[in-house]
């Protein structure tokens, strides 16, 4: 009995080290989570960054702190603005994740902020590793921010399996055009305040294209004529991006890429464009009021055929004046 007895003292002592154990491995744990919680927005850093306190935060959160403050969240001391990147407690978290050391709410916004700025490029890895963590975001909590992005990616899946179909029947630039929503209509107002920046395109219909560009546009008094079209020149459907307008033609002055990969100018009338991006940011794009009808040659720039392709007598034989604002290009 005295040695059966002896043999089994030592095991309420080992239980109790086990505790203790256990104890300080959830301390320890609460440490950690500590150092990788941003003390601004009080969740896991996602880009974190190290400021001039010595605190990690949030990269966004203490970007827009440091805008309006020159002192710590933390201690309140003068700081200044510098900050650098933290890359070891991004890692530090997912070793947190991977160890069951984070609650499923917790962890879950983690993996969907983390897919988010993988999508928008604010961190490396792109659309495949946003998509891993979109997944286990799901898995650990459903949001409706998860599940939009998730059915994006699905429609992506689905976007490229049928461009690769489209290649194969010879159809790619009709279903690109379908796919980015470009079959939208001629626009039917001159818009003179659309902003330098904004992106148009040439409407598809060849025909159509010649006839808008052989006579005035709505409320113009002159027509943008560039003379014969010969077959390889191929304006319709191509994509300018807005510098400037010109009120005589009712007309946008557009810069953009030819044929042989050389920027050029030109000048569209607007009944013949889709607007496909307005740039409601950006400064209203030049103009003239073309009063100075002088001697230079538009044809150079306004349907782009010498620009493409360097042709000479292009010019409407007519029609030798032109805006002096638009015979640069």
């Amino acid at each position: 009995y005295e040695l059966c007895e002896a043999h089994t003292m030592p095991k309420p002592a080992k239980r109790a080290r086990t505790d203790d154990a256990g104890a300080s491995g959830h301390m320890l744990a609460s440490a950690v989570l500590s150092s990788v919680t941003c003390p601004i927005s009080q969740a896991l850093v996602v880009d974190p960054v190290m400021a001039e306190d010595g605190a990690i935060y949030e990269r966004d959160q203490i970007t827009k702190w440091l805008s309006s403050n020159n002192r710590s969240p933390v201690t309140n001391a003068a700081m200044g603005a510098r900050l650098v990147a933290a890359q070891n407690t991004r890692s530090l978290v997912e070793s947190l994740l991977e160890s069951e050391s984070v609650d499923d709410d917790a962890a879950a916004a983690w993996h969907a902020a983390s897919a988010r700025k993988k999508i928008t490029g604010a961190l490396p890895g792109g659309i495949d590793a946003a998509k891993v963590h979109l997944d286990r975001a799901a898995a650990l909590d459903s949001s409706t921010e998860c599940d939009v992005l998730r059915e994006a990616l699905a429609l992506r899946d689905q976007h490229k399996g049928v461009l690769t179909k489209a290649a194969a029947a010879g159809v790619t630039r009709e279903v690109e055009s379908i796919l980015s929503g470009r079959t939208r209509s001629p626009m039917t107002a001159w818009r003179p305040d659309l902003k330098a920046g904004a992106i148009i395109r040439l409407i598809d219909d060849r025909d159509e294209l010649k006839r808008l560009f052989g006579r005035p546009a709505p409320g113009s008094q002159k027509a943008i004529n560039i003379g014969p079209w010969p077959d390889y020149f191929r304006p319709e459907g191509r994509e300018g991006r807005v510098v400037g307008v010109s009120e005589k033609y009712r007309a946008y002055r557009v810069s953009g890429r030819g044929m042989n990969g050389r920027e050029m100018k030109m000048i569209w009338p607007f009944d013949a464009c889709i607007l496909i991006v307005e740039n409601n940011s950006g400064n209203p794009p030049d103009s003239s009021d073309d009063s100075d009808d002088s001697s230079s040659d538009d044809s150079d720039i306004i349907g782009g055929q010498r620009s493409f392709f360097d042709l000479s007598g292009t010019a409407d034989s007519d029609d030798s004046s032109s805006d002096s604002d638009d015979s640069s290009g």
